[in-house]
């Protein structure tokens, strides 16, 4: 999707959202989940944009950013708990065919007393379950993925990493630990010093701490620029490579005549009514030159039989 500019909209404006709306805006986002404009837990403010106009245009409603992003929190709270009913209760799995949880009446008895909200999945399919897991998944897992920015903070404070040059740079963006949001607070866990030393610390904002961030800060920017641009260019020549074999393959089978193989041949005979005892004289005829062929089936289908047996007299007449 190319990049589109948002309208000039009422964000306050009531908006009934419909299952095709909800549908359609799961696929948008999910388009953008690829495109890389979701950063941790948040889509980007261009991701949102193009949102709002794509939805825009598709139901002829003005439907801003502010709006998606309300609907999106209900779409977001309904996906995580039929997430967690999957990966938690026993009993209960997601059936690719059927695109609904199932599990046996009593286990779905017991899940529903105890998590009430869990009757809205009973029976009721969930279209588009496998975009939402890929945009929220990750939001929802567990382990090393969930921890939160303060356990990172320690956790990065205890392994003493050093965040003073590109290569450790790198290394955390190739990791996908470091971003934007957390970027001020991984310098001030960086590189922890002897509690000698800190009580000689300069205070955080003092001119050289500023400057050293502002440094860092840049070059990140710098480097994920680069990366972004990357991504986009090698979407752009995807696009454009397999606009080009699709051109290719209509050019190619605009040059091509159809054909016919011979059973199509006895098959049209039968079709077009010929006689038992001239079938295969005329399979025979017909069959012998692929011109004859071409011809046999340029003529209409109506016209078929008349042609066939004006040839098979002698001299050759036209359709």
């Amino acid at each position: 999707m190319e990049e589109l500019s948002d309208f000039n909209i009422d964000p306050k404006k009531n908006l009934t959202w419909t299952q095709e709306m909800d549908d359609y805006l799961i696929e948008v986002l999910h388009e953008q989940f690829l495109y890389g404009r979701k950063i941790d837990r948040s889509f980007t403010a261009t991701a949102y944009a193009n949102a709002s106009k794509a939805m825009s245009q598709k139901f002829g409603e003005n439907i801003s950013k502010a709006h998606i992003k309300n609907r999106l929190k209900t779409i977001k709270q309904n996906f995580n708990l039929a997430y967690d009913l999957v990966k938690k209760s026993s009993g209960l799995g997601w059936n690719q065919e059927t695109r609904m949880l199932e599990a046996d009446p009593e286990v779905w008895k017991e899940l529903i007393a105890s998590n009430p909200d869990a009757k809205k999945f009973y029976m009721r399919p969930i279209p588009k379950f496998d975009q939402l897991e890929a945009i929220f998944g990750r939001d929802r897992a567990t382990g090393a993925y969930a921890e939160t920015a303060k356990e990172k903070r320690r956790r990065w404070a205890k392994e003493r990493r050093v965040f003073d040059s590109v290569d450790g740079i790198d290394q955390l963006v190739a990791e996908n630990e470091v971003h934007l949001e957390n970027f001020d607070d991984m310098i001030a866990v960086s590189s922890p010093l002897p509690t000698s030393q800190k009580n000689h610390m300069e205070p955080p904002s003092s001119s050289r701490g500023n400057k050293r961030k502002g440094a860092m800060v840049e070059l990140l920017l710098e480097q994920l620029q680069v990366c972004n641009n990357g991504i986009v260019e090698v979407a752009a020549a995807l696009r454009e490579g397999n606009q080009v074999l699709h051109e290719g393959n209509l050019a190619l089978k605009e040059g091509q005549q159809r054909v016919y193989s011979e059973e199509e041949v006895f098959k049209e005979l039968e079709n077009i009514g010929v006689e038992e005892d001239l079938l295969f004289r005329a399979y025979n005829f017909i069959t012998s030159n692929t011109g004859l062929v071409r011809a046999f089936f340029g003529c209409p289908t109506h016209r078929r039989k008349a042609w066939l047996t004006e040839k098979m007299r002698g001299p050759s007449n036209s359709c």
